[in-house]
């Protein structure tokens, strides 16, 4: 019912928000992160990815005058690495165009065994570096 779905949905932003107070987000990367939520659950498939110069972009000219809610790259890469981390955009992917929602369980579950690949690959040079 409606009222069950309003019940679900004050639960999933208290529990946002208490895991927000419990990140290591600054606070303009948490004044931001909303915003970044928002434009990407409306992401599907890689035709509609945003790339992360977008949301600083777009952030910061909403924000002008209020000079510490400013974004830099680096902020904004922490905002989507905590945003993926935790869940808050389920199915959320990252190719050279940009973020966006997977538009099949197929693309996803590709995507993951890509990352998987890549990871490995990273942690045997992390190794080989460490053992020089």
């Amino acid at each position: 019912s409606r009222f069950k779905t309003q019940v679900q949905m004050k639960r999933s932003i208290k529990s946002i928000n208490e895991l927000v107070e419990s990140s290591h987000l600054s606070k303009r990367e948490r004044a931001a992160l909303p915003f970044f939520i928002k434009e990407l659950s409306g992401t599907e498939g890689p035709d509609s990815a945003i790339t992360l110069g977008w949301f600083v972009d777009n952030w910061n000219r909403r924000h002008l005058k209020n000079a510490h809610h400013l974004l830099t790259d680096v902020d904004g890469r922490r905002i989507i690495r905590f945003i993926r981390n935790n869940g808050l955009v389920p199915r959320l992917m990252a190719d050279r165009y940009g973020y966006f929602v997977a538009s099949s369980s197929m693309a996803y579950n590709k995507y993951v065994e890509m990352l998987g690949r890549k990871l490995r690959r990273m942690n045997q040079t992390y190794q080989a570096l460490r053992n020089q």
